[in-house]
């Protein structure tokens, strides 16, 4: 099984937050996201951080789960291969805004980082080499905008670029 560490990071809500656990966990429940995205998991990105795993197929859900939760919001979202190719680091790194008039943005940028003390003579070096600015983890990099207004979650999905990965 494909594996990520997922950092869901640095989430600035535009508005109050005005949801109490009983709403979160039905819109949870409805988007079948409660398993990975606990209660509190709000709470823990706002000036810091949530930590999970594997959520690279369902974080589209949880993006609008968030708009429809809390409208305006803004939030980075970075995914680290579990298993990576000997002496590099693959992350995707994804970048989402919504506001009020239901404007949104997606953008997904893979990386590849070189691990520190890696000689150029080295095989470690030879294939981060080959696989800089080829490699993907799960997504293309895109950057996509359109208005979130009256979709469901399926034209949601297909607008911002699911269809995409398979």
């Amino acid at each position: 099984m494909y594996r990520t560490e997922d950092i869901y990071q640095n989430l600035v809500v535009k508005n109050t937050i005005k949801y109490d656990s009983k709403q979160y966990c039905e819109l949870a429940n409805q988007f079948d996201l409660l398993g990975q995205f606990p209660y509190e998991s709000i709470e823990k990105m706002i000036g810091s951080y949530f930590l999970t795993n594997n959520t690279y197929k369902s974080y589209r859900k949880y993006l609008f789960f968030l708009h429809k939760l809390i409208g305006e919001f803004n939030i980075n979202i970075l995914f680290s291969e579990d298993e990576a190719p000997l002496g590099c680091q693959p992350n995707t790194e994804i970048s989402f805004s919504a506001n009020n008039n239901g404007e949104a943005e997606l953008s997904v940028l893979n990386t590849i980082e070189l691990e520190d003390d890696i000689a150029e003579d080295s095989d470690e070096f030879k294939e981060y080499e080959k696989l800089k600015g080829k490699y993907f983890m799960f997504e293309k990099n895109k950057n996509i905008k359109g208005s979130l207004l009256n979709l469901s979650l399926e034209q949601f999905l297909i607008k911002f670029g699911e269809e995409d990965n398979d």
